[in-house]
């Protein structure tokens, strides 16, 4: 059995407390309509705040964090979470797959790096274990590595309006494109099928190479990571207004005009899988809309609210759909709707009416599919609907017309009943795959 380390954190009460090596934590909710958790370290009296994220997720984000503090690098991977605590191990899993194969197939290693030297050797140390650990050992020509470091919305971006410019500008003739999180590959696959590209599980270990910077070299290859964490700094500060789209063009040094076209390819394999899930359900395609109610960022809106939206549109004769990534959910029982991967919910989108969903990183994603999609904007970490809007907005991206998004405030809307109605009076004003004025 592999050596571990292990922290449990336990939930109750809307208060988590944890311990690690010799140091006590505790975390709080702060009740202040911020939405906000703070993390107080006890011992040393360093405070931090942190954006809201999901119990699944809040081991191994808070221990990447905490262990940045304590100037340890950690590799984590989350193990048995429950719905009282959490039990996390800090282990290196090596998952290589797709177009890069590996040529070891040695066991996956549980490592801690120290931090305890001076800068220039403790980011040495990290770039040579990543090396040594997820690099060295695959066998594919390439020079230049990019390591996708975030959630789909930022990903996307890049992938379907960037990367190919970013390389030209670069100068990569032959990248490595690095895949932390398994949806990645799904959007590579559309945009970059021609491009090498390698999946690894690592994406709370990638949290640690966004110290470094945006780029960095190592044995005679240079290495870009997207993003930093000085860019998610710049983005989040909602107060400097940064539209999200513009920080990211900035960030690979392009210009908005050298956008490129999202030319997306889905396999007929793909489309086949796909019909063989949603066959059960006997949907009517040619009046067919999805719902997408789950959002990371942003708040939530009620199961309330997309159940009665749902039966309206059931009501008027319409096929629903309701993608959900996240089981079990709130939203609907787990074998009402079949789980759909990144390209299956894409397809889908291409055979809808059109598409009604909470901003988030799906938003974007299903943009291309050229079909009208109505985008519900919500608080977001205790600032205004608006300010969100002007931030995240997708009528910014590259080659989006007013026909096809309706952007609406949720806030705006006095009670659910009344938002619902102004749905239902924009998909009664689309045709031709275009709202109508």
């Amino acid at each position: 059995m592999d050596e571990r380390i292990l922290i449990k954190i336990y939930l109750k009460d809307g208060c988590c407390s944890f311990s690690i090596e010799d140091k006590n934590y505790e975390i709080e909710y702060k009740d202040n309509n911020e939405n906000l958790l703070e993390e107080k370290l006890l011992k040393e009296n360093i405070k931090i705040v942190l954006e809201p994220i999901y119990e699944t997720e809040l081991a191994t984000e808070l221990s990447n964090l905490i262990a940045f503090q304590l100037r340890v690098f950690f590799i984590t991977h989350p193990i048995n979470p429950s719905e009282s605590c959490i039990y996390t191990s800090y282990q290196l899993k090596q998952d290589s797959h797709q177009n890069a194969k590996s040529k070891s197939k040695a066991k996956p290693k549980t490592k801690r790096i120290s931090r305890k030297k001076t800068s220039d050797d403790e980011y040495f140390e990290l770039k040579k274990f990543f090396w040594d650990e997820y690099i060295a050992n695959i066998y594919v020509d390439f020079d230049d590595v990019y390591i996708l470091s975030a959630n789909s919305g930022e990903i996307n971006a890049f992938i379907a309006y960037l990367a190919k410019n970013t390389f030209k500008k670069n100068g990569s003739k032959k990248p490595l494109i690095i895949a932390s999180k398994e949806y990645h590959k799904d959007i590579l696959e559309m945009y970059l099928p021609e491009y090498s590209f390698m999946y690894i599980d690592c994406y709370p270990f990638t949290f640690s190479l966004r110290n470094i910077g945006s780029s960095w070299e190592y044995n005679n290859h240079k290495f870009y990571i997207m993003y930093n964490r000085q860019h998610f700094d710049n983005v989040n500060c909602f107060f400097l207004n940064n539209y999200y789209y513009d920080a990211i063009v900035k960030y690979v040094g392009l210009s908005y005009e050298e956008s490129q076209i999202p030319n997306w390819t889905i396999k007929q394999e793909v489309k086949d899988t796909l019909l063989k899930k949603i066959k059960p359900l006997k949907l009517d395609l040619e009046n067919l809309i999805i719902l997408a109610p789950e959002a990371s960022t942003i708040s939530e809106l009620s199961s309330d609210f997309w159940n009665k939206l749902d039966k309206e549109l059931n009501d008027l004769g319409f096929s629903t759909f309701i993608n959900i990534a996240r089981r079990p959910s709130l939203y609907v029982k787990d074998n009402d709707y079949p789980i759909l991967t990144y390209k299956e919910i894409f397809y889908l989108t291409t055979l809808s009416k059109t598409v009604v969903s909470l901003r988030s990183g799906l938003t974007e994603f299903l943009i291309p599919s050229d079909i009208p999609i109505i985008t519900l904007f919500s608080p977001c970490w205790g600032n205004k609907t608006e300010i969100v809007k002007n931030i995240y907005s997708v009528k910014g991206l590259p080659y989006v017309t007013e026909d096809k998004v309706q952007e609406l405030y949720t806030d705006a809307y006095p009670d659910y009943d009344l938002l619902i109605e102004e749905i239902l009076t924009k998909i009664k004003s689309i045709k031709d795959k275009k709202f109508s004025s």
